[in-house]
This record gives C-alpha cells, sequence and structure tokens, in this order.
C-alpha cells in the first residue's frame, strides 16, 4: 500500500485545514499522514474500534454551587 506523509499540512488557514483532511477521505486507498509541529493526523482503517481512556486522576470534575 502507498504512503503519503504531508508535511505543513495543518496550522495555518482553515479553509487549507479543511481541504487537507478532506484529502484524506478522497484518496483513502492511500495510507496519507498529514504532519505538522504539533500534531499527527490520519484515517483510521474501517472497522477499527477506538477508545479514548481518560485517566481519572487528570479528569476534571463538575463543580457545585
Amino acid at each position: 500500500q502507498m504512503k503519503l506523509l504531508v508535511l505543513g499540512a495543518l496550522g495555518g488557514r482553515l479553509d487549507h485545514e479543511f481541504a487537507n483532511l478532506n484529502s484524506l477521505y478522497l484518496f483513502r486507498k492511500l495510507r496519507v499522514i498529514l504532519l505538522s509541529d504539533e500534531s499527527m493526523t490520519f484515517l483510521l482503517p474501517k472497522g477499527h474500534k477506538h477508545e479514548i481512556k481518560i485517566n481519572p486522576s487528570v479528569a476534571q470534575k463538575p463543580s457545585v454551587n
């Protein structure tokens, strides 16, 4: 499978970021990775199950007034 690494694709103009994110979908048969100083963005494979686990010690609890 062909892979494509795109540097500097995020962190600029919002319309350019949306276009680059749309490219992930348009070229989903390729392995496209958008890379910036702060992030790495790519599509997960179809059917992939992904869970985000939050450490309870760092999760904020709602304040009671």
